[in-house]
C-alpha cells in the first residue's frame, strides 16, 4: 500500500509531510484554471523540499496534453498524475503524454460512479503505471477532491 498526500502548497509542508514517511507528495500544478493550482516556479520550489524516499507527484487537472507535457518537462516529476475527466483527456492523449515523458510514471485518476468505471479503468491498461480510483460526478471536469464518497 502506498500513502499519498495531495495539494501540498509550501516547501515547509512538503518537507514535513515527506519526513513522516509519505510515499507520494502531490502538488497540484497549473496556470490557474482550477482553484489551488500552484504556478510552475512555486511548484518547483515545493518539489525541491521533498525529502527522499518520498516522491514528487505532479497533479494536473488540465485537459491540454501539450501544456501537461511542457510543464512536466520543466518540473521533471517522477510521477505525472492526470486528474482530468476521461472524456476530456482520453487514453490516446494519455498515451501521447506517456511517450513524451519517458522518465515519469503515469498515474491516471479513474472516476468511480458506476459499472462503466471498470471499462474506463481497463482503457488505460498498458498506458498508466498507476490507477487511482476516485470520486466523480459526470458533470465535473476533474476527478476527485469533490467531497463525494464512492463505493
Amino acid at each position: 500500500m502506498l500513502t499519498q498526500i495531495y495539494e501540498i502548497s509550501s516547501p515547509d509542508e512538503a518537507r514535513a509531510v515527506s519526513e513522516i514517511g509519505i510515499d507520494h507528495v502531490g502538488i497540484l500544478v497549473g496556470d490557474g484554471e482550477f482553484p489551488r493550482e500552484q504556478p510552475l516556479a512555486l511548484a518547483a520550489e515545493i518539489a525541491a523540499a521533498i525529502v527522499t524516499p518520498a516522491r514528487f507527484s505532479a497533479l494536473f487537472l488540465a485537459a491540454r496534453a501539450a501544456s501537461i507535457i511542457e510543464w512536466a518537462r520543466m518540473l521533471k516529476p517522477p510521477i505525472v498524475h492526470l486528474g482530468s475527466a476521461p472524456e476530456l483527456l482520453g487514453p490516446a492523449e494519455v498515451a501521447m503524454i506517456k511517450a513524451a515523458l519517458p522518465d515519469s510514471l503515469i498515474m491516471r485518476s479513474v472516476p468511480v460512479y458506476g459499472e462503466e468505471s471498470v471499462e474506463i479503468a481497463r482503457s488505460y491498461e498498458h498506458i498508466a503505471d498507476y490507477l487511482l480510483l476516485d470520486s466523480h460526478r459526470p458533470s465535473d471536469r476533474q476527478i476527485g477532491a469533490i467531497g463525494v464518497p464512492h463505493d
